[in-house]
């Protein structure tokens, strides 16, 4: 225990165990008198106990160091900044992020997600858990539990103008790009070959396929193309400017994905296409398209 204990250690970020008290977390050093002692506390509720009474336990018998169950569920709830502040230094030395760039200024970017989560003793999932993860703030910005049957879509979350949301293909339609671009927002997301038709200029519906085959594995090109509003289907439809961006996956990478029955073999990225069409990619469009 004592050498996993100087392992962990080792990789804290500099600073971590001042920022204990900069960041609230260790304000009275009455049982907890270290940053030390209240990061293996925060370590074993979290990787060995099921509750904060077998959390004591566990303390008691392995430092000797007596708190009750309120006791450590005061110090285990109070230490979320404390715990976020870690997690990104960690994440910034070891080169999972960068610093926000000034040219995104004070938009906020948004990584969008679900997992499904079952009850202890379950065998199938009860719930979904939608999570927007602000990435530069490195917090949460929205959280939902729903029931199994409730989708991942776009129009779940609350966006701002100026944010940019970023998610996966099941997020990858109309109706959620259409949210974001109402909201004020971009998006940058992957996108199914039949999720629905992209347009060129002319108006005329673009073959994908021509265009990927002679991109070699990790190479990428951008596609400058349209998307309809299915909200209209009238002669004056709108028409949305946006940008996509495909790139091969290694072969290996797409035996991988046909063996997890994923489907296609490359990534493609929709992302809005701020121009001089509009900010969020709409308004003026070539007479072919608006016909």
């Amino acid at each position: 225990m004592e050498q996993d204990r100087e392992t962990i250690l080792r990789y804290m970020p500099e600073g971590w165990e001042e920022a204990a008290k900069s960041e609230g977390a260790l304000q009275r050093c009455r049982k907890i008198k270290t940053a030390e002692d209240l990061l293996y506390l925060v370590l074993l509720y979290l990787t060995g106990a099921v509750s904060f009474q077998i959390a004591s336990t566990l303390m008691r018998l392995s430092t000797d160091i007596r708190m009750n169950k309120e006791a450590v569920r005061k110090r285990i709830m109070g230490s979320w900044k404390w715990l976020r502040w870690m997690g990104h230094r960690l994440c910034l030395k070891q080169g999972y992020m960068i610093k926000k760039p000034e040219w995104i200024g004070e938009r906020r970017v948004l990584l969008v997600d679900a997992t499904d989560m079952a009850l202890r003793g379950s065998s199938t999932s009860e719930y979904r858990l939608h999570y927007a993860f602000d990435l530069y703030e490195y917090s949460c910005a929205q959280a939902e539990l729903t029931g199994i049957c409730e989708g991942e879509k776009l129009s779940r979350y609350g966006l701002r103008p100026g944010d940019i949301v970023v998610g996966d293909r099941a997020y990858g339609t109309v109706s959620g790009m259409e949210h974001a671009r109402q909201a004020g927002g971009d998006f940058v997301l992957r996108l199914k070959t039949d999720a629905f038709a992209l347009y060129d200029e002319a108006g005329k519906r673009i073959d994908l396929l021509p265009h990927l085959r002679a991109v070699r594995p990790w190479e990428e090109f951008s596609l400058h193309c349209f998307y309809r509003d299915k909200a209209c289907r009238t002669r004056c439809a709108s028409w949305r400017r946006a940008k996509m961006t495909p790139q091969r996956k290694e072969p290996q990478a797409v035996e991988h994905t046909h063996a997890a029955n994923a489907g296609d073999g490359g990534l493609y990225c929709l992302g809005d296409q701020p121009s001089r069409y509009g900010r969020s990619g709409s308004g003026t469009v070539p007479r072919s398209l608006a016909d």
